[in-house]
């Protein structure tokens, strides 16, 4: 075994977040062959497989603190009683 002289190697540190190490292990896993098993595919109405969108929820939910909230952007607000607290705020009766 012969000894490294200094200067012949270089340490580079790179941050990472957890969705590489994730999408690993899940493909060690299988999941989107399982997915892709038990799931309906080839539907001309849907733009994605449903195995893919599974997968990406699946991810979503390991690596973001709180996923599912960031749905009401686009379909409004998802927690319970939400519709009545922003009607509120926008100056509307409750019935």
């Amino acid at each position: 075994m012969t000894e490294a002289t200094p200067g012949q190697f270089t340490l580079r540190g790179q941050r990472m977040g957890a969705l590489p190490l994730l999408s690993f292990f899940l493909t060690r896993l299988g999941l989107a062959e399982r997915l892709q098993s038990y799931l309906p595919r080839g539907d001309a109405c849907l733009r994605l497989a449903p195995a893919a969108v599974i997968g990406v929820v699946v991810r979503s939910i390991v690596v973001a603190r709180r996923p599912l909230l960031r749905a009401r952007r686009v379909g409004g607000d998802v927690r319970p009683g939400a519709a009545r607290a922003g009607a509120r705020r926008r100056g509307h009766a409750q019935r």
